[in-house]
């Protein structure tokens, strides 16, 4: 690792759904550090494991293992709460669930 970012343009003030936040190069040092080839965050955080797509890939594919286990993105009454009704806008709230690909 080379501890480079890709840059994209910020999210517009007035989107809700953009939640890419980018971090130019000078500021890597602030949000990650390597060890050992993997990324990991550097600031204090509950979270051990690494924070690099190795990782995004790895909790995919547990995803994809536990979903054709349970045969849903969702276990108990999310399913029945996300349904779509006229008029009604739903959110989520994802913390800590990996790349989020269950919501999708």
């Amino acid at each position: 690792m080379n501890g480079s970012v890709e840059e994209h343009d910020p999210p517009s003030p007035q989107s809700e759904t953009d939640s890419n936040i980018s971090i130019d190069s000078s500021e890597f040092p602030d949000y990650f550090t390597e060890r050992h080839g993997r990324l990991f965050h550097a600031t204090p955080s509950p979270y051990y494991l690494p924070a690099d797509h190795e990782e995004l890939y790895r909790l995919d594919l547990q995803h994809e293992k536990l979903k054709a286990l349970i045969g849903s993105n969702t276990f108990g009454p999310a399913s029945q709460l996300l349904v779509d009704e006229p008029g009604q806008r739903k959110r989520v709230l994802d913390l800590g669930c990996g790349s989020g690909i269950w919501l999708v």
